[in-house]
């Protein structure tokens, strides 16, 4: 699929993750990640919240909050839907310092 006709675009990368997200799959969903960076597709706010679910599923919460940096860093304008997935997260795992610190952030 990959070297058939036009390039995968965002849109067709986003798909996987999904994909991914829904079997709590995160080590492929990061590989999937790490193939569109390669192929120069940029991630947006799809591609990162499908790997902040992932993560945050799967109780990798370290690594969900090092994507949600990363998708702050990006520029892309954070949405309650990525909050609420990482605040979900960080009480589900009993962490509601950092489910606070986020929904702190969110309402600034």
């Amino acid at each position: 699929m990959l070297n058939i006709g036009p390039g995968p675009d965002t849109t067709t990368h986003n798909t996987l993750p999904v994909g991914s997200c829904r079997k709590d799959n995160s080590s492929e969903a990061e590989e999937i990640f790490g193939e569109m960076l390669c192929q120069g597709v940029v991630p947006d706010l799809v591609s990162f919240s499908s790997l902040i679910a992932v993560f945050s599923r799967s109780k990798y919460l370290d690594q969900a909050s090092v994507y949600f940096g990363d998708m702050k860093k990006s520029g892309l304008v954070l949405d309650n839907v990525i909050h609420a997935i990482l605040i979900n997260g960080f009480c589900k795992n009993c962490n509601m310092l950092e489910a606070l610190k986020i929904r702190d952030e969110m309402l600034e």
